[in-house]
């Protein structure tokens, strides 16, 4: 994929007015609010139905079932918004997010709220693939830019909603889901976003009909998906890997990863500024750079303060690699692009679920260093190379149709 093939790929859209943009932005929201905020009312619901039957498998399956289902469901989604448009796929996502996130409001079966955690991992695949989609159908030069603030937009969202989920739960946990009506304004600004036009639907009903990958070479979502599985190492095992090294307070591993949080929003603000200045290609290889230095550098000192700078790296590298992924595809496949970045979801979203026995086996036995060192020369020694060389190479029909 490279920037020069967007001319021959990337048919451009019609303009988009600024509310419009604003609803492709807030496709980032739905992820954050609809996967992330299911942890924070979980203890009081594990209390509530301590005694219910399959208790002990349902709450951890409605804690975790978000992720993948949202993970696999993402090539469809890509898929259908080839079909329909993106506009479609965007307003059907905000159903069913708010379906299944308010359902649990007046739920008190596990079996049921599990259900909604399905639905609602369905609108936020919808929501995703058909922002990014919609970002794909821009003009070339504010595509990067609009990535970054994607980006920017959910990590906002997110931070604002854990304290208003957190008073929400102190009231009981049912109306901690009352959060998912926080985004229903979006549903009227995407109605504002253009609809499928009918050469827009032509061509995607004539498209060529390829595997899951949408066009992406093997070698590339393997990269990505190795990436993916990497870029969770500084969430899921942070807090453990400080206390191995002698920082077992819980309040400095939490102000690590508030540090590296908002150091990862900054760089996704300057993300469209760095595109600019050193384009597609070098954005990817540096972003790489940076989230594996950020982890050798968390693998070799016990330094809090060290530690710390390397989650920044680390978060840094990850808002900007994605950002450069994403501008990277829709350079090569534009409007056609939605497919391809459903997979590029799947590979970077679903390789997390193996993530807990990678630590299991490697993390619990070896020690959090040796996990970190490993996932970070992963992304050096394979991720960086593969991504290097396919950067490189514009999209052919050959491709397109793998």
């Amino acid at each position: 994929m490279s920037a020069g093939s967007a001319q021959t790929h990337a048919a451009e859209g019609p303009p988009i007015p600024f509310l419009g943009r604003l609803a492709l932005m807030m496709g980032s929201s739905f992820n954050g609010i609809g996967i992330f905020t299911i942890g924070i009312p979980l203890p009081a619901m594990r209390a509530e139905f301590a005694s219910a039957p399959h208790a002990a498998m349902l709450i951890p399956a409605i804690a975790g079932i978000g992720g993948p289902a949202f993970a696999l469901t993402s090539p469809a989604f890509g898929r259908l918004v080839d079909r329909l448009g993106y506009r479609t796929v965007y307003l059907a996502g905000i159903l069913f997010y708010v379906l299944g996130g308010v359902a649990p409001v007046v739920l008190d079966n596990l079996w049921l709220i599990l259900l909604s955690r399905v639905v609602i991992a369905l609108g936020v695949s919808a929501s995703l693939a058909a922002s990014l989609a919609g970002i794909a159908s821009l003009p070339a030069q504010q595509r990067p830019g609009m990535f970054g603030m994607l980006n920017l937009m959910g990590s906002v969202t997110i931070a604002a909603a854990y304290p208003l989920v957190g008073l929400l739960v102190k009231h009981g946990w049912h109306y901690s889901f009352l959060i998912h009506l926080a985004l229903l304004p979006v549903l009227a600004l995407v109605l504002g976003l253009p609809g499928a036009t009918p050469k827009a639907s032509a061509d995607a009903a004539s498209a060529p009909r390829g595997s899951i990958l949408g066009g992406l070479q093997p070698p590339l979502v393997l990269a990505i998906a190795i990436f993916g599985l990497s870029m969770s190492s500084g969430s899921f095992y942070g807090p453990t890997y400080m206390a191995e090294v002698g920082i077992p307070d819980p309040a400095k591993s939490g102000l690590s990863l508030s540090i590296m949080s908002l150091m990862a929003m900054l760089a996704s603000g300057a993300y469209g500024p760095v595109h600019r200045a050193i384009g597609t290609r070098s954005s990817l290889v540096v972003f790489l750079t940076i989230f594996g230095l950020g982890g050798v550098l968390i693998a070799m000192t016990g330094s809090w303060t060290l530690i710390t700078v390397g989650f920044c790296l680390a978060g840094i590298g990850t808002v900007g690699y994605i950002a450069a992924l994403y501008t990277s595809i829709s350079e090569t496949l534009g409007e056609r692009s939605g497919p391809a970045l459903g997979a590029a979801n799947l590979a970077l979203y679903g390789s997390q679920i193996f993530f807990p026995i990678l630590a299991s086996q490697i993390g619990a036995r070896f020690g959090g260093s040796v996990l970190f060192l490993l996932v970070s020369i992963a992304t050096l020694v394979v991720t960086l190379p593969i991504t290097m060389v396919i950067a490189r190479r514009s999209a052919t029909p050959a491709a397109v149709a793998a």
